[in-house]
């Protein structure tokens, strides 16, 4: 379970934090289980911000999205939910990252969430890098 809490922070990396919902453990833990993605696959993608490209890990990431609405049942992302729960980013920062990631299309529910959720750490990761270096 304590592996689980590193995701829950899921972007809380240099004072950058998204996805504080109360459910969110829960979310995780059940996309864990549904899925059975490895638990340090999932710590890891939360330290480092990268996605491995594999078949359960992009379950894993559109069974979250979607349990802590970030992702309709039609696999659409919603961005919306998504921009409410960026916290530490700028509204400029916060802009700059959804509007680049709203163009990520995918061909289905779980590739669309994968690609979205790859794209958006992308993103966090330059900013942080900014951050670091001012």
């Amino acid at each position: 379970m304590e592996k689980i809490i590193v995701l829950t922070c899921l972007l809380i990396l240099e004072n950058i934090t998204a996805f504080t919902s109360d459910n969110q453990n829960q979310a995780i833990a059940k996309c864990i289980q549904k899925t059975g993605v490895d638990e340090s696959t999932v710590t890891r993608m939360g330290i480092t911000l990268d996605i491995p490209d594999n078949s359960v890990v992009k379950k894993f990431l559109s069974c979250l999205n979607k349990k802590l609405g970030f992702q309709s049942d039609e696999g659409d992302m919603l961005f919306d939910n998504l921009r409410e729960n960026l916290a530490g980013l700028s509204s400029e920062e916060v802009n700059s990252t959804v509007s680049t990631c709203k163009q990520v299309k995918g061909t289905n529910s779980v590739e669309n969430s994968y690609l979205v959720t790859k794209c958006m750490f992308r993103k966090i990761k330059s900013i942080i890098k900014l951050k670091k270096r001012k």
